[in-house]
């Protein structure tokens, strides 16, 4: 999308890790949604969460963690996607999760 290597690079590893530290959020319960345990429920989780965001930020926009990476900032709209991503995984684990309840 004329993004270039950099770019790319540290889009697709936010992108990843975002995925994941969304399916963490929704892997507290295997049969209740995200929501439904409050989300600052597990104060372990929160600041995991917390620190991987800071070290996302980090390898996104400091220039030595860029160097080190091979990475670069990205913008706004790529965060969007990244974000949209994340959250639609986090609706088809939500899904799944409701699929799967037994029935009452």
């Amino acid at each position: 999308m004329g993004a270039s290597l950099p770019e790319a690079r540290a889009a697709a590893v936010n992108l990843f890790v975002t995925v994941e530290a969304f399916y963490l959020f929704s892997c507290r319960s295997l049969t209740h949604s995200a929501w439904h345990l409050g989300p600052f429920s597990n104060r372990w989780v929160t600041s995991g969460i917390l620190t991987q965001a800071a070290g996302q930020l980090a390898l996104t926009y400091l220039p030595a963690m860029n160097h080190l990476f091979h990475t670069t900032a990205i913008t706004g709209p790529a965060w969007l996607r990244v974000l949209g991503i994340a959250a639609l995984t986090a609706l088809v684990v939500a899904a799944d999760k409701r699929l799967r309840r037994p029935p009452m």
